[in-house]
Formats: C-alpha cells, structure tokens, sequence
C-alpha cells in the first residue's frame, strides 16, 4: 500500500498528472527526465485501473541494468538472464505490473489502495543507453546520443484483459 501524501495533495487544487513508482503524485507532464531512479535505462508512462473502484491512474515504472543485475545477485539467478529481460520485455509479453494502486481518490468504501491494479495500456514508453553507442569494446562511442531517452512508439499498446474479469 503506497502513502496517501495528504501533505502534498492537500495544497493543491488539481488532481495529479500521473504517480511515480512509489505512488507520490506528480503534478507536471510526464517526461523520463522527471523520474525519481536517476539510473533508469526504460520506463513506461502507464494507465492502470484499481481493481475495486476501477478509477484508472497513469503510473509510471522504470528500471535500470545496473538494478536487474543486483536483483539477480540477491536472488542467486543467472544474472546475464536477468539483466537483459526489461520492461520493454514484460510489455511484448502482456505482463506489466505496478502493484497496489495510488493512495487517492478512490470511490468510498473501495479497498483499492490495499489491493492490486491491472495495467490497462501503455500510454509511453521510452529508453536510453542504446547499444548501437557502446563498440566492441564497450567503450561508449556517443555519449549525448548514449544518454538521450527515445520514445518507442511501436510498445505503446492496449494491454491484454483477464478474460475473468
């Protein structure tokens, strides 16, 4: 269950814009550069719905190399496996998952903030650190372009429904 952030939401008039991956809400247009993992290689700008009062929230996730490989340490999992199954990975495969819902604004009653969330669709989807800048040495070859997030269009979809649901 993420923290409802009253403090923060409480003074300001607007509904937020989108949450980040720790449900703080953001009140700006959502931009990579915005995120709060300053490692990130990839993230996702995605809509979910709560799973009780089905109000939809846009989310955002994002992950870097760096993360994956010392998830798969702590793990003890083959870290070459890990480290290269990103999001872009989990989208293709219809499987992003952001967890509870946001702390806001859900319907009275609702248990939605204790309770998970479906992803919807992927409204952005952006990257960085493109292995055509990195030679065989993996010596960085452009480092502007290295470090320049691209959006991908082509995993921005409409996420596949429990058919249960």
């Amino acid at each position: 269950m993420h923290n409802a952030y009253r403090d923060i939401t409480s003074r300001i008039a607007v509904e937020p814009s989108w949450f980040d991956e720790n449900g703080v809400p953001r009140y700006g247009t959502f931009s990579p550069k915005s995120l709060p993992n300053i490692y990130a290689d990839e993230c996702a700008l995605v809509e979910i719905a709560c799973q009780d009062c089905h109000r939809r929230y846009h989310v955002v996730f994002s992950s870097s190399k760096m993360e994956r490989v010392m998830s798969a340490m702590r793990l003890q999992q083959d870290v070459a496996d890990i480290a290269n199954r990103p999001i872009a990975d989990a989208i293709r495969a219809g499987a992003v998952g952001y967890g509870d819902p946001p702390n806001y604004g859900h319907a009275a009653g609702c248990a939605g903030p204790t309770m998970s969330s479906d992803a919807v669709r992927v409204i952005e989807y952006w990257s960085r650190h493109s292995a055509a800048c990195v030679d065989s040495e993996n010596v960085v070859t452009d480092i502007e372009r290295y470090m320049r997030w691209t959006r991908d269009p082509a995993l921005e979809i409409e996420m596949p429904q429990d058919a249960d649901a």
